[in-house]
């Protein structure tokens, strides 16, 4: 393909209302805003909220049915803007958020795994530098090989905001320990 290739590929307009499947919360909360964001690995889905939830659906006999929701951990770790990046793959769930420490806004990952049809907290992985704002979201990408988190607010490469992606190993979907850069 040279510089100037392109494709056109058919598009047929659709409407949220011809959806095969509308899916929603057991238990709603009013303006959260159900649909933030989502991510699918085979028979489970994981959707966001912008009121701190993540709800977690089963694909089982033809049909989606919720399994759970996951509010942030107990208030020893003071969350805020929980799940405002999402990545699930096989039954590990990666929730982007942030908590307070000190007085200090930083940027976290929640690691969740599903068992028997509930979803347990693993670890926590805190990430960026304590002086940001922490205004910034974090992208995440979890698959077999490893856990890869994007923060553009870190700043201790050449300057405030210059960002930085991290790159954890994961054996059996759990990630071990990040991969140094060269």
């Amino acid at each position: 393909m040279d510089y100037y290739s392109f494709f056109i590929f058919s598009f047929i307009p659709a409407y949220a209302e011809d959806a095969a499947v509308k899916l929603y919360p057991k238990n709603p909360i009013e303006n959260e805003a159900f649909g933030f964001l989502v991510d699918s690995f085979d028979q489970y889905l994981a959707v966001s909220t912008l009121k701190k939830m993540v709800y977690i659906f089963k694909y089982k006999n033809g049909d989606w049915n919720q399994i759970d929701e996951i509010s942030p951990p107990d208030d020893s770790y003071n969350v805020s803007k929980f799940g405002t990046s999402l990545s699930i793959y096989e039954t590990i769930i990666a929730i982007g958020g942030g908590i307070y420490t000190n007085g200090n806004y930083r940027q976290c990952i929640f690691l969740y795994k599903i068992q028997n049809d509930s979803c347990q907290l693993g670890n926590v992985i805190i990430l960026s530098d304590p002086n940001i704002s922490g205004n910034y979201k974090v992208s995440i990408e979890l698959n077999q090989n490893q856990l890869i988190i994007g923060l553009a607010s870190e700043d201790d490469y050449i300057g405030w905001t210059s960002g930085f992606a991290y790159i954890y190993k994961c054996e059996n979907g759990h990630p071990s320990y990040p991969l140094k850069s060269s």
